[in-house]
């Protein structure tokens, strides 16, 4: 039996996965791409944990800067993608 690993990063961690060094829990968005094209297979689907809802927060908007509105753009259209 090989010595255990942590990491405390997420690209190490799925990193590590990806190169068969254990089982790991990761965020659906994160995961899609690797589980899409076989890198990782999805083992406890029936034991998958209740959604966690996600929130941006902001001051209003007549103060927001134009990056902070490209990010929120951006993670509603990462989100809205995952099912």
């Amino acid at each position: 039996m090989s010595d255990p690993v942590a990491v405390n990063e997420t690209l190490a961690y799925l990193a590590l996965a990806v190169e068969g060094h254990g089982v790991i829990r990761l965020a659906r968005p994160i995961a899609a791409p690797y589980l899409e094209r076989g890198a990782l297979v999805e083992i406890l689907q029936p034991y998958r944990p209740a959604p966690v809802p996600v929130s941006v927060l902001y001051p209003t908007a007549r103060h927001l800067s134009p990056a902070v509105r490209v990010f929120v753009d951006w993670v509603t259209t990462l989100f809205s993608q995952v099912g």
